[in-house]
């Protein structure tokens, strides 16, 4: 199979249209107080890849990323995080709120279903650093040697 052509190593929420959340593993949730942030750290599938002739199961192009939150406010959590559960996203969800309504700057509320729980944030926006290149993988997660251990980092080590 060839390989995927990253198309860029920094996506933000102008991309979330043609962006898919199904099945992101979260591997950690960090909050920064001085900078009004909320970042996690995710295994981001690009692309899911149909099984062909006789294989049976999906294969995905999946890179580590940095999810970041910027001017972070309202933030609500009802995940029950346990060590054997990992926390996956089922689905993520985005609406603008309209600044006269309720006498704030424009923002963006998200809500994050988890595959158990949800969370969500409002925040006026975000940014995706594309922490490698994507590899295809069987699973739908990435082992930590395969994504570089557990990094909030938001340099750019992507390659083509």
């Amino acid at each position: 199979m060839t390989g995927y052509k990253l198309e860029k190593e920094i996506w933000t929420d102008e991309d979330f249209d043609i962006m898919g959340w199904h099945d992101v593993s979260i591997h950690g949730i960090a909050f920064s107080p001085h900078e009004w942030s909320l970042a996690l750290d995710i295994d981001y599938i690009f692309r899911w890849v149909s099984p062909k002739n006789d294989e049976k199961f999906f294969q995905f192009w999946i890179s580590p990323a940095t999810k970041v939150f910027e001017s972070v406010s309202n933030i609500q959590f009802d995940v029950p995080l346990t060590p054997l559960e990992p926390m996956g996203i089922s689905e993520l969800y985005c609406k603008r709120t309209d600044p006269s309504s309720e006498g704030l700057n424009p923002a963006i509320r998200f809500r994050i279903d988890c595959h158990v729980g949800e969370f969500s944030i409002v925040a006026d926006s975000f940014t995706m650093f594309v922490k490698r290149a994507p590899t295809l993988q069987k699973d739908q997660e990435l082992r930590a040697e395969v994504r570089g251990g557990f990094s909030f980092s938001r340099e750019l080590t992507a390659s083509e």
